[in-house]
């Protein structure tokens, strides 16, 4: 007989959110799957429109159910079985819902098989301000999500490990490998001939559309800021800056002097370049599985929200943000290179805390496995 999953989503799924949950993959291995957007419940029509940035830009999961108000979605949670597993995301160990839930953790409740996925993980405080912050962080997250009781959690690295435990002492954690990073990029014969900068396009960005946020205050003067950076670079490296575009916006005019933009191919990039430039996006982490040198760039124009995303990445990479107007090259040559042992220790933290070379292992095989014995 089958095993029914069923997926929660609170919020709208991007493409490459749903390609990293990968429902259509557990559908494939037999399982009975249930994917259940809750995005109306929670955001107005006009905040979902925001989010697709373009037609395309919207993942649909296997059997998908959208839900436009409680009392739909509690008739659908009657007809489930108690032994239905359900992987809800509204809830990961370092941050407190958004959205009001209580309701949804009174339904879940009655179920034998709940669990969490996380695979973006949130660095320890190190200094005494941010340790206490944490404490108080775990103690108000425990609370609130005691109820919940999940039996397992599925995330990354021993700090998620240690975070997960923290709060949901009695949950299973099952370790994967981080989807986040590519762990099968092949090397090309182009290795070491290009710079890449991972662009985060701060002209249309999903999630800033559908909160209203902005990231950067004055694109055009950040663009002539970078592209000057990037002349410098590439005249002391000698070698040309190649831009990796997630395809979440097609630039109708190239604001970065005409050098090359390519969509869709970032990890890749990244894995065959000779150094990689960005800001806080999450493509970054793919340097760690090639141990390859990192520069990380603040702007003048970076708003408040955009600042604290940069810190947690900094946090993450212990290292620190160059200004965009810097020239110092004493100065870059210390923030890009990283030791093979802090490489090693990023690398267990936060993605693969496994020395059996389990990143050479498909994390949903590992998901998979737990799922059946269930």
């Amino acid at each position: 007989m089958k095993k029914t999953v069923c997926f929660i989503r609170f919020a709208p799924t991007s493409p490459n959110m749903g390609k990293i949950i990968d429902p259509w993959w557990y559908h494939q291995k037999n399982f009975n799957v249930l994917y259940w957007n809750l995005s109306q419940i929670f955001f107005s029509k006009i905040q979902i429109n925001k989010y697709k940035v373009h037609k395309n830009y919207y993942f649909k999961g296997p059997n998908e159910k959208i839900f436009k108000n409680k009392l739909q979605l509690i008739d659908e949670f009657k007809k489930l079985s108690r032994d239905t597993i359900i992987i809800y995301f509204n809830r990961n160990p370092f941050k407190i819902t958004n959205f009001e839930d209580k309701w949804i953790i009174f339904e879940l409740k009655k179920f034998k098989n709940i669990g969490l996925m996380q695979f973006d993980t949130r660095p320890k405080g190190e200094n005494k301000y941010s340790k206490l912050k944490d404490i108080y962080l775990i103690l108000k997250n425990r609370i609130s999500s005691y109820k919940l009781n999940p039996k397992f959690y599925i995330g990354c690295g021993s700090i998620g490990k240690y975070w997960a435990c923290k709060i949901y002492p009695n949950s299973k954690f099952i370790s994967t490998p981080s989807p986040l990073i590519n762990w099968k990029t092949k090397n090309n014969l182009s290795k070491d001939n290009y710079i890449v900068f991972v662009d985060e396009n701060f002209i249309l960005q999903p999630d800033s559309e559908m909160y209203n946020e902005i990231y950067c205050k004055d694109v055009d003067n950040y663009h002539k800021r970078m592209n000057s950076l990037f002349k410098f670079l590439e005249n002391k490296l000698e070698k040309k800056i190649v831009i990796a575009a997630s395809g979440k916006y097609i630039y109708d005019k190239n604001p970065f002097s005409d050098r090359k933009i390519i969509y869709n191919n970032t990890l890749e990039l990244i894995s065959n370049s000779s150094l990689t430039i960005g800001h806080c996006s999450l493509a970054l982490y793919q340097v760690i599985k090639e141990n390859t040198p990192l520069l990380l760039i603040r702007d003048e124009s970076f708003t408040n929200r955009q600042i604290i995303e940069n810190k947690y990445t900094a946090k993450i990479f212990n290292s620190e943000h160059l200004d965009s107007k810097n020239r110092s090259w004493k100065k870059i040559e210390s923030l890009i290179y990283r030791k093979d042992s802090l490489n090693n220790a990023i690398l267990t933290k936060f993605f693969n805390m496994k020395d059996d070379n389990l990143g050479n292992k498909d994390y949903r095989l590992i998901i998979e496995k737990y799922l059946n014995s269930l």
